[in-house]
């Protein structure tokens, strides 16, 4: 078979020619000589668009600039030519680069919140929502802008709900919000150091006073919300605070801090019935009152002394002798039965014989039945009348029993 080079029979690039019957369109070219391109002169529309990109964009006024112009009255606020365009412009919109819930003004709702941390240093969102009568979704929201802008923390513990405390920011807000609670602790919480045995009861107390309102059993008696409840409870770590401030001498056994307490007592009454004071400011100006103390003679079968839980603070309706607050003591697991006799044998004594007593009643909130079986047994020893002990089951916001685990509040 024979194949025909066709190479030979004709050298293109000799040539510079293409095969015959092929169009060169290169040959109608012009030869590229390297010159800039330049706009054709007889298009007038062309060469003027040219001219016109030609020419440099005028510079925009500075900030400062664009503030005096706008001032002198020569240009309006809005007209600056970089106006939504340029990130530096004098009249764009800043916002907070990296935030998200974009907090500006802070609320009562806000201050309510910050004080209830101020008092009880830690609670769940929840009982945030109990306390402001919102979803948790809601008042979780409202934490996130209030850490967004630095007023409270999150304290993370395996297991359980986050807790939220209270931030030194938070505490100069309420501070400058001329909010003042002399019942808050002097210390913030600190980060990392929850005890695990002591975080039941403190979200438990928290629990009450948020709004979950069990002593609103109180007959005659309604819990107030809000900023009110704050006013109305004092709470344990101020009772032995107040207590310690009063009697407490190093070196002291608890019969020495004992006898001092109750000679106080009866300072205060000597100043009651001389007119000195008023009923209803006695327990404002001597807070070491709000402990229990008996008479040396009867502590063979009391307590030295003994602080209650809480405390329902109702002094500002006093007017006489009669007491009108009630004691509050929070029995999550049972005592023994000899520690518990002497803790209600206690509260009898101070109710009756006592120059200036200060409980109407005392309330114990149990978690289960096997609890309540002790103290109801323990009330019958020492003789405590329905008059003076109040048993009431636990139950949460929503009306469901409290399981006695940090983690369900």
């Amino acid at each position: 078979m024979t194949v025909q080079n066709f190479l030979e029979d004709e050298d293109y690039e000799a040539a510079g020619q293409m095969p015959s019957g092929v169009p060169n369109y290169l040959a109608d070219e012009e030869e590229d000589t390297g010159a800039p391109w330049s706009p054709d002169e007889s298009n007038p529309a062309l060469s003027a668009n040219q001219a016109e990109c030609d020419e440099a964009e005028p510079e925009a006024p500075s900030r400062e600039e664009w503030r005096r112009q706008v001032e002198r009255g020569e240009v309006k606020g809005h007209e600056h030519p970089n106006r939504g365009k340029d990130p530096n412009s004098p009249t764009k919109k800043k916002r907070k680069p990296g935030t998200k819930y974009h907090r500006r003004d802070i609320t009562e709702k806000d201050l309510l919140v910050l004080a209830f941390l101020e008092r009880f240093k830690l609670a769940t969102t929840k009982q945030i929502g109990i306390l402001l009568g919102v979803k948790r979704g809601s008042a979780n929201w409202r934490m996130l802008g209030l850490m967004e802008i630095g007023l409270v923390a999150q304290e993370k513990i395996p297991t359980m709900p986050v807790l939220w405390y209270l931030k030194p920011k938070g505490k100069r807000t309420l501070d400058n919000a001329f909010h003042f609670d002399e019942r808050a602790p002097k210390s913030l919480h600190e980060p990392g150091r929850v005890s695990p045995g002591n975080i039941s009861h403190t979200l438990f107390e928290a629990q009450i006073c948020a709004g979950m309102k069990p002593l609103g059993k109180i007959p005659g008696q309604e819990m107030l919300s809000g900023l009110g409840v704050l006013r109305q409870i004092v709470d344990e770590t101020f009772i032995r605070s107040a207590w310690g401030k009063a009697v407490w001498r190093k070196g002291d056994g608890d019969s020495q801090q004992a006898d001092r307490g109750f000679k106080i007592r009866q300072q205060v009454s000597e100043g009651l019935q001389r007119g000195e004071l008023k009923w209803s400011e006695a327990l404002a100006e001597n807070p070491s009152l709000w402990t229990l103390t008996v008479p040396f003679i009867e502590r063979s079968r009391t307590k030295e002394f003994h602080y209650p839980d809480l405390v329902v603070d109702l002094e500002h309706l006093r007017e006489g002798h009669e007491p009108v607050s009630y004691a509050v003591e929070l029995e999550l697991s049972p005592k023994s039965p000899q520690e518990l006799k002497k803790i209600l044998m206690t509260f009898k004594v101070a109710m009756g014989n006592n120059p200036v007593p200060v409980y109407r009643k005392v309330i114990y909130l149990i978690p289960d039945e096997g609890v309540k079986r002790g103290v109801v047994k323990a009330a019958k020893e020492v003789g405590l009348t329905p008059d003076q002990l109040l048993i009431l089951a636990v139950a949460d916001f929503e009306g469901k029993r409290f399981t006695g685990k940090a983690w369900d509040l």
